[in-house]
């Protein structure tokens, strides 16, 4: 219970960083399974980008960094107003990802799908990742949209046991585990579309500014995540979005 609090606590407090370590691997290789961050290009080419959860999070910082990027985006949430931008090249809009008549309008005309949507913490029955995933996919496959991209987590899929000591026995059993059971069968749907697909795992999240030294990892045997700010996040997001990189492969992210 005292660990429960402590944990809590640090969540509360925006302290995640202080209260986790760094990624590691059991013997020291951990840079043989991991890869560096892309490099983003001086002028890349402009995209038309959608960023469902675009007002708060990973998905705001994806918004900000792909405006500064030149990128004309739309941000979609179920309330808009609390995104303060204004942009040339921004559009906000409201609608729900399990509305599929919203996505139905919302989604066709871009050239990249990010999915970003996020829950409060404890939440039970959860179904927001997989029923949404599903909506957009029945649009991509009415529109011939190809490129998705979908933030998951660490502990979801086959990433279970390599979220840290804190995450893998307090956070997920106690706290995210509806949250991240539906983060599976997201992932489940996903892959098993025949889309070009990035499923993105950040470790435990952060608001620490990026750092850009951040780990791509696909293979977790003997790894435990460390964490991950969200500007690091948006980071990769944006990067494999205007290269067309890690197509149909599930990414972990961490420090």
């Amino acid at each position: 219970m005292r660990s429960l609090v402590v944990i809590l606590w640090c969540f509360s407090f925006g302290l995640v960083s202080g209260c986790v370590s760094n990624a590691t691997f059991k013997g020291g290789a951990i840079e043989q399974q991991s890869q560096a961050p892309l490099i983003l290009n001086e002028q890349p080419e402009p995209l038309t980008i959608v960023v469902i959860g675009g007002t708060a999070g990973i998905g705001l910082e994806v918004v900000k960094l792909a405006l500064g990027r030149g990128h004309s985006v739309t941000a979609v949430s179920r309330n808009t107003d609390k995104l303060k931008l204004v942009q040339r090249n921004l559009r906000k809009q409201d609608g729900n990802i399990l509305n599929v008549q919203d996505m139905q309008r919302l989604l066709p005309g871009h050239d990249v799908i990010i999915s970003s949507v996020g829950l409060a913490a404890g939440k039970r029955n959860v179904t927001l990742f997989s029923r949404g995933s599903s909506n957009i996919i029945k649009v991509m496959r009415e529109t011939g949209q190809n490129r998705f991209i979908a933030v998951s987590a660490i502990g979801a899929g086959d990433s279970q046991g390599h979220g840290g000591f804190l995450f893998d026995t307090l956070l997920q059993p106690l706290i995210l585990g509806d949250d991240i059971d539906d983060k599976s069968r997201m992932e489940a749907l996903i892959s098993e579309a025949n889309i070009d697909y990035t499923i993105v795992r950040p470790a435990i999240l952060t608001n620490q500014p990026a750092q850009q030294k951040y780990r791509i990892l696909q293979q977790l045997q003997g790894i435990e995540t460390g964490s991950i700010s969200r500007q690091d996040v948006a980071h990769f997001i944006v990067s494999i979005a205007e290269q067309n990189a890690y197509t149909k492969q599930v990414v972990t992210l961490s420090n």
